[in-house]
């Protein structure tokens, strides 16, 4: 059964959205929050899926159609063309499973190789488009406490090899299409499972620093995720990598005491880097490396964070505007 959502789509120029936005990856944690706020927004949003008939029933709105991942290059909607914006977020994640060859392949091929597909799929179609990319700030690797800035050399590691390749992908774009490359820090939110799992251990009063204390940690709030891809959407003068990161990154040693002081506890059972290693393997960088990354661009562009205290991102907000 088809259960593609074909829901008020636009009929004639005088019932377009201002935009219509193609978003790759809208069903996982970032999604989860970006695609409802553009449809408050007022844009039409093309949801590609991989488990149709499974999200079918747990959102309906006019302005969203949802669409076979699949079926999307094989049978494309009507619509295609008049897509204005890609947003791709797509990617296995990076932190689901030990890193064995075969994990590692998959977390590059899910963002290569299917970033690569829909280049050709939208060069084929001579699309003039707002490309939104995510990357991370793993592709600077580990640097201590060098500031790093969006004109930074490339790193050394898995993740700023696949980042760099990812990023790379773009650049088969025509030159009619505005590219930007977002680089994500640690993403905030008490809903993310990075959250809940940094918070377990301070919930029974045994949490402390993971790796050295002295360590840089760059995050960004969810809702200022949210508000920079719309940002970016917005203004022309956007383009290029992006850090998408908060302008105030913190050492290991605030970080984790701001998450101690959620639960009224202290940060004192520190995890020694030797221990994180012997468990994660080579994953381990996830949680040791350390970046401190700025967000110049954004800055110089003129974007207000909505949220620039660590503690106010850790507690979450529940401001429904994102």
């Amino acid at each position: 059964m088809n259960y593609t959502q074909y829901i008020d789509v636009p009929q004639n120029n005088n019932d377009k959205p201002s935009k219509t936005i193609l978003i790759l990856g809208g069903t996982g944690f970032v999604g989860s929050f970006l695609y409802p706020y553009l449809l408050k927004q007022g844009y039409l949003v093309l949801l590609l899926v991989r488990h149709e008939s499974r999200f079918f029933s747990k959102c309906i709105h006019p302005k969203l159609v949802v669409y076979d991942y699949n079926l999307f290059f094989d049978q494309p909607p009507s619509f295609v063309g008049d897509i204005n914006v890609v947003i791709n977020l797509a990617g296995y994640s990076i932190g689901a499973k030990r890193w064995s060859m075969r994990v590692k392949r998959k977390i590059k091929d899910s963002r290569v190789k299917l970033t690569q597909r829909v280049v050709s799929f939208l060069k084929a179609r001579t699309l003039d488009c707002v490309w939104i990319n995510a990357s991370a700030i793993g592709f600077y690797g580990n640097r201590g406490a060098q500031r790093l800035y969006e004109d930074s050399f490339k790193g050394e590691g898995f993740l700023s090899d696949v980042c760099e390749q990812w990023e790379g992908a773009l650049d088969e774009l025509p030159s009619n299409n505005r590219v930007v490359k977002l680089r994500l820090g640690l993403i905030l939110d008490p809903s993310s499972e990075a959250c809940k799992k940094m918070f377990f251990p301070f919930r029974f009063g045994f949490g402390g620093c993971i790796g050295s204390s002295l360590d840089w940690i760059s995050w960004i709030s969810i809702h200022d995720v949210v508000g920079a891809i719309e940002f970016a959407i917005k203004n022309k003068g956007v383009e290029g990598v992006v850090n998408l990161v908060s302008p105030s990154p913190v050492q290991k040693e605030f970080f984790f005491s701001a998450i101690a002081g959620l639960f009224g506890t202290a940060s004192w059972a520190n995890v020694p880097q030797w221990i994180i290693k012997l468990l994660l393997g080579e994953m381990s960088c996830l949680v040791l490396d350390s970046q401190r990354v700025f967000p110049n661009v954004l800055i110089k562009k003129g974007y207000s964070f909505k949220v620039s205290h660590l503690e106010i991102a850790l507690k979450g907000n529940n401001k429904s505007d994102a």
